[in-house]
């Protein structure tokens, strides 16, 4: 499994926040310029983060992106999912694994589904990657991790 970009520099970028400490607004050309990415790419993750309500933005000369929760309360899971739309490697299996058949859009997504002898891998794997993500949060990142990492 790989993660896209999306979640890799989503994640990055709320660390970076984090790593501020001081709970201000902060551009999000500051942080792209911090991680040597492109700052409009960026600007697109953290617009589905403030709609996910994990950042909240701020407008004005000192305005600028903040986090909406405490630090305690975001995790990995929450921003994977924000970017990425799901933590299960494959579309047929439903972040939360306990039902067979999962339906997006209204419609399934494969009608092998039932009888797929390979669909055991995967509804465990998703289980462990979000027992994993949604166990872990950006405080825990903070405190374990040094942005030289990041």
């Amino acid at each position: 499994m790989r993660m896209s970009t999306r979640g890799r520099f989503g994640l990055r970028a709320l660390v970076h926040l984090a790593a501020r400490g001081d709970g201000k607004p902060v551009a999000v050309s500051e942080i792209a310029d911090e991680m040597e990415v492109s700052p409009d790419y960026l600007m697109q993750l953290f617009v589905r983060m403030r709609r996910g309500r994990l950042l909240e933005s701020v407008r004005g000369p000192r305005g600028g992106f903040r986090f909406a929760r405490k630090l305690e309360d975001i995790t990995v899971g929450d921003v994977v999912r924000c970017v990425e739309g799901s933590l299960s490697p494959i579309d047929c299996v439903p972040d939360d694994p306990a039902g067979c058949v999962r339906e997006f859009d209204g419609a399934d997504v494969c009608s092998k589904a039932p009888k797929c002898v390979s669909r055991i891998a995967w509804l465990e794997l998703t289980k462990e990657i979000v027992e994993i993500f949604d166990s872990l949060t950006i405080s825990d990142i903070l405190k374990k991790g040094t942005l030289r990492n990041v």
